[in-house]
């Protein structure tokens, strides 16, 4: 399961470096509770929280205790803790077409 929620996707969006833990490897981590995960339907929401108040299309989600980039804790409890440590990742079309 762990990998179709870290690896998987970060293979399909060209991500090379990011979804597993290894040596060479980004490790931003999430910590979750396996059983309390879940999705609330699979109608989308919008939210106007990326750089320059662009929009991403998001699911709801809960069961995410914890989550760490760049070695500070993002998330608690599902809740954000204000930190903001990394920076939005663009795919380009070559690593996208790479990863397929």
């Amino acid at each position: 399961m762990h990998y179709r929620l870290s690896a998987m996707p970060a293979h399909v969006a060209g991500l090379a470096d990011r979804g597993v833990l290894a040596v060479g490897k980004a490790a931003n981590l999430i910590v979750y509770d396996f059983e309390g995960l879940w999705i609330k339907g699979m109608e989308y929401k919008y939210r106007y929280d990326m750089p320059n108040k662009d929009w991403r299309r998001y699911l709801p989600t809960g069961g995410y205790r914890y989550t760490v980039v760049n070695g500070e804790l993002t998330l608690e409890d599902g809740k954000p803790t204000g930190a903001l440590p990394g920076a939005v990742l663009r795919v380009t079309t070559a690593q996208a077409t790479a990863a397929a």
